[in-house]
């Protein structure tokens, strides 16, 4: 399980990434945070490879004068990160070719262990009961937190206003909160999202449907079930109701984009037959979540 979240060649690409948090949850964005309870001093700790977009300002022109290498200087900074992971492990997220679930826990697993690396504390919560454990710290934390993923439980309905509780309850200060669900939640979004924006954190959404849900090929008088709460509905999959489907979606994720933009999250749509490297070491730097 833990090369399958994990796989030691991304491993070695994830290296190269910082987490990145706005100016009202850390001080730098070049940095690495460390407790320390008073001062603003930021201290050098290490060196990563550049990679296209770094700041320039933090390159180490001397080491480039001796090994002919653009590296970039990495600093501990006063205070710790907060890394909160948020993964929907209900009976929904089990749906689709592929499951939706596997996807999302790869996607934990990457941030995390760049939160890792990156000297943030990571905690793991779901949108069920509240399995928050104490948080993770530091690179030889790895382990530990592939473990809390690959033994998350599966089933039952989505709450993203549990997941919501669960990081406002453990969270004491601003950090960074990556939501990872199909958002398929009969609650609807509005509270989860008003409670998340209250603490200040930098939240980044990341849905995940599956292409069946996305682009459905179904003909003929079937009985659909919904698959967390048993409801069964009876439809005749006309080329009409295909469309008004198609209709439905597309107001879903709209609404959805506008809740994010209103509450100043980012948002981003991921298909579950994504490639986990595409989509974070891509996606994810692209829209600024790691670098």
């Amino acid at each position: 399980m833990t090369e399958l979240l994990l796989p030691a060649d991304l491993v070695a690409k994830l290296d190269r990434l910082v987490l990145q948090a706005g100016s009202a949850v850390r001080g730098t964005k070049a940095g690495q945070r460390r407790g320390r309870g008073a001062g603003h001093s930021i201290e050098f700790k290490d060196h990563r490879s550049y990679v296209a977009g770094d700041d320039l300002r933090f390159l180490d022109w001397n080491l480039y004068g001796r090994l002919d290498r653009l590296f970039l200087k990495l600093f501990h900074e006063e205070e710790d990160l907060d890394l909160h992971l948020v993964v929907d492990t209900s009976a929904s997220m089990n749906y689709g070719q592929p499951e939706k679930l596997p996807l999302a826990l790869q996607i934990a697993a990457a941030v995390g262990y760049v939160g890792l690396a990156s000297s943030a504390r990571v905690r793991v919560h779901t949108l069920s009961a509240d399995t928050s454990a104490p948080p993770l710290q530091g690179k030889a934390s790895a382990p530990r937190l592939l473990e809390r993923l690959s033994l998350l439980e599966e089933g039952g309905a989505t709450s993203l206003l549990a997941g919501a509780s669960a990081v406002r309850r453990a969270a004491q200060r601003p950090g960074v909160v990556v939501l990872l669900s199909d958002l398929l939640d009969r609650g609807g979004i509005e509270e989860p999202f008003r409670r998340l924006g209250a603490g200040r954190h930098d939240v980044h959404v990341v849905q995940i449907l599956a292409p069946q849900e996305l682009e459905p090929e179904l003909s003929g008088h079937l009985v659909l079930v919904d698959c967390e709460d048993g409801e069964r509905v009876e439809v005749s999959a006309s080329r009409a109701l295909l469309d008004a489907y198609r209709a439905r979606l597309r107001s879903f994720l709209d609404t959805i984009a506008t809740a994010a933009g209103r509450s100043g999250f980012s948002w981003m749509l991921v298909r579950s037959d994504a490639d986990v490297e595409q989509v974070v070491l891509e996606e994810m730097r692209r829209r600024g979540y790691l670098r």
